[in-house]
């Protein structure tokens, strides 16, 4: 069984939401969960990019499948 994120489109999301992360510094928890979820909500907006991070599944599973399990472009 291969546990590769190379298999995650969610790493990919991840990755990007940290991109727009704005570091700015939470005082509170509630302000740091108030902070992600406004991050993330980005995200659900853009059904188009997660949709096709989904779709490159086959694409990532051949990758990987050709590097015999090591890295990919992904």
């Amino acid at each position: 069984m291969c546990f590769s994120p190379d298999l995650n489109p969610i790493e990919n999301i991840w990755g990007m939401m940290m991109l727009e992360w704005d570091g700015r510094q939470e005082a509170t928890r509630q302000a740091l969960s108030a902070h992600v979820t406004e991050v993330w909500q980005t995200w659900v907006n853009r059904g188009e990019m997660v949709r096709r991070l989904v779709e490159s599944m086959p694409r990532r599973l051949h990758a990987v499948i050709d590097a015999q399990g090591g890295h990919t472009k992904y």
